[in-house]
């Protein structure tokens, strides 16, 4: 993070060192480089994550000249088995993640370490895939990541809906991504010949049926 704000910082000023030298006696009178801070800006109101922690960010001061780091929220960054999320106010260690319980009532959730076989190292490459692991779909940098982390690659590219999984009977109520929005839904299963309800806490979701209605309708059998 260090680095990533000294060459923000470093191109801030050789930004405006270019202009103050090149362009004429208009520029060396002007208070800040507009056209630099509005570009410099883009980049550094990012939030960004270290081995401390999550932080809110950093951004340019009113006047353009300066930058401000917020400061790192340690207290907050709890670690593997702690509880997160709901109304704990907790955030999990980067190296965690945040699982949500679907059936807690204020959506907190437990840290868990999704990298199941560390022995495994992947090359920083830019090919997502989609996987699946333990009934969700998660997105992975590349194939190798995703094995990394346990999950059966889908498909190349970001995770998404699945239009075919409305109103089948061979398709599971399946969250998408990781975020705290709770969805619930209705699948079919044929050992027992029954529809049952599911929920998952995701960005989105594959939902079969939407109540247990249409679904006995579709699938269950006599």
């Amino acid at each position: 993070m260090k680095q990533f704000v000294s060459t923000v910082v470093g191109l801030f000023f050789l930004g405006w060192g270019f202009m103050m030298h090149f362009g004429g006696d208009d520029a060396k009178t002007t208070d800040a480089p507009k056209e630099v801070t509005k570009e410099i800006t883009k980049t550094v109101e990012t939030t960004m994550s270290s081995d401390k922690g999550n932080v809110e960010g950093i951004k340019l001061d009113a006047d353009g000249t300066s930058i401000t780091i917020q400061e790192f929220k340690d207290t907050t960054a709890v670690g593997l088995g702690d509880s997160c999320g709901g109304a704990t106010g907790n955030d999990c260690h980067p190296d965690f993640y945040c699982q949500i319980n679907a059936e807690s009532k204020d959506l907190s959730g437990t840290c868990i370490d999704t990298v199941v076989d560390k022995k495994i190292e992947c090359e920083k490459v830019n090919a997502p895939v989609c996987g699946v692991r333990d009934g969700h779909k998660f997105g992975y940098g590349s194939k190798c990541e995703a094995k990394r982390h346990g999950a059966t690659v889908l498909y190349d590219g970001f995770c998404k809906k699945d239009k075919a999984a409305a109103g089948s009977c061979n398709a599971e109520v399946m969250g998408i991504g990781r975020c705290a929005d709770f969805f619930t839904g209705v699948q079919y299963d044929s050992e027992s010949n029954t529809c049952a309800r599911v929920s998952t806490v995701a960005c989105s979701a594959d939902i079969p049926f939407v109540t247990e209605d249409e679904c006995e309708l579709a699938c269950v059998t006599e």
